[in-house]
């Protein structure tokens, strides 16, 4: 008969997640794992099968916690006013997290995709997502006249989806309202 966890694997990979955001992969050892996790090494690996793995799971859950959820085109208010929230929320969180943690995504893939190719397709695959976020939204106000019809959608989604990436690596220095208020306003001065 197998044995019951003595733990909640939602919450210890909730830990896990709080730990590879403050520190990173490379930096974070299984021994902090399993202190934070407040786990054995041998229901770490039972578990989540190896600290890649666990690493993996975490980059999910804050992936599915953090994308659009499936209902956000509706009852949208106009295009730009929507990708001025999305970065508005952006600064909220940046400014709260008083561990300057940035985005473990754009954390992920500053400090993985570079040498390996699991975390290089991960990388792409959110990056196209945020990319295709924007650009439904540059659609919808194409067709209802709050963005320009000449304007390359393709092109300014990409440009908004670099900008809130680099925003989130920003906030790894600074919790500083007004800096990141002035970066938003000057990035979203180019739907004008």
């Amino acid at each position: 008969m197998a044995r019951t966890k003595e733990f909640d694997p939602a919450r210890a990979l909730e830990s896990a997640m709080q730990l590879f955001w403050l520190q990173g992969y490379e930096a974070t050892s299984v021994r902090e794992l399993c202190e934070h996790m407040g786990i054995q090494k041998g229901s770490l690996y039972d578990t989540f099968g190896s600290k890649r793995a666990l690493y993996l799971a975490a980059l999910e859950s804050y992936l599915k916690l953090n994308l659009p959820p499936a209902d956000f085109y509706d009852n949208l208010g106009s295009a730009k006013s929507t990708i001025a929230e999305i970065f508005a929320h952006k600064v909220d969180i940046s400014v709260a997290d008083k561990q300057c943690r940035g985005c473990f995504f754009v954390n992920t893939i500053v400090e993985l995709a570079p040498h390996d190719a699991e975390f290089a397709a991960i990388g792409k695959e959110g990056r196209k997502e945020y990319e295709e976020t924007f650009y439904r939204l540059l659609a919808i106000g194409q067709r209802t006249g709050d963005i320009r019809p000449e304007r390359d959608i393709t092109s300014l989604a990409n440009y908004l989806t670099n900008s809130m990436f680099g925003l989130r690596v920003m906030a790894k220095t600074t919790r500083d309202r007004q800096v990141l208020e002035g970066i938003v306003e000057t990035t979203l001065s180019v739907l004008d």
